[in-house]
């Protein structure tokens, strides 16, 4: 990693990085150093970009159960069939083992995996257990977690419906600047889910989503000024947030 990234007064030479890379995976079986040559050939860097030796180099990487990295990453590969025949059945394998180690991303994931019955049977119970190890690591992306649970709670499906509690885990998200924490505030007070109906409210918190990059605040502002629901009726303005919500 010295070479690579040019630490610790050596200077960044790609190439010799690749060379130790190699060595460590060859001769002392790294998994680290694998995952590193997979990010090489997937990316181009310092080398001819080259998908079937990357993803030669993820899975001999990800035979470490304890490289989180590597699991987590042959998890997305196998979800959404990227170098490799999409398999949701292989992908909630590979996200649990990085979940056992930890993996906040894989964490969330696995959860969503249990929530819609992803490769596994759906399980609301395994759902809010998985999310709610990741939401103690906010730092670390667990704060997505929340809107997770609240909408385990919104629609009540295998526990207890409970929109008091739903609302409480969108503002706890939206405390953390969570677009969907925002997203689901903003519908909450549109369709009066446990708070009284506000459409001026509903708004604020659609604006407050788009102002933090989230994809579904644009996408409700677009809806709402195409219907004029606390707005005036404005096509072009919709046209403008209903694109700026495709993009994202």
């Amino acid at each position: 990693m010295d070479y690579f990234e040019g630490l610790h007064g050596k200077q960044k030479d790609v190439n010799k990085a690749i060379e130790e890379f190699k060595k460590l995976a060859n001769e002392n079986k790294n998994s680290m150093a694998m995952y590193q040559l997979y990010i090489c050939y997937d990316q181009g860097i310092g080398v001819d970009k080259n998908i079937e030796e990357a993803f030669s180099w993820l899975k001999k990487a990800a035979e470490d159960v304890n490289n989180a990295e590597a699991n987590f990453k042959l998890g997305i590969h196998y979800q959404i069939g990227k170098y490799v025949e999409e398999n949701q059945k292989l992908a909630f394998e590979y996200f649990e083992k990085a979940s056992l180690r930890n993996h906040v991303i894989a964490q969330l994931s696995l959860a969503y995996c249990y929530e819609i019955g992803n490769g596994v049977v759906s399980s609301s119970a395994e759902a809010m257990r998985w999310y709610s190890l990741a939401a103690r690591y906010i730092d670390r992306g667990g704060v997505k977690a929340y809107p997770g649970m609240g909408r385990l709670f919104h629609y009540g499906i295998g526990i207890t419906k409970n929109d008091q509690e739903a609302l409480r885990m969108f503002r706890q998200a939206a405390q953390y600047g969570d677009p969907r924490g925002y997203s689901f505030l903003g519908l909450c007070y549109q369709h009066g889910t446990g708070v009284n109906k506000s459409m001026q409210k509903a708004i604020r918190y659609y604006r407050q989503a788009t102002e933090n990059n989230g994809m579904e605040g644009p996408l409700y502002l677009g809806i709402c000024l195409l219907d004029g629901l606390g707005m005036n009726i404005n096509e072009k303005k919709a046209a403008k947030y209903l694109s700026l919500s495709s993009k994202r």
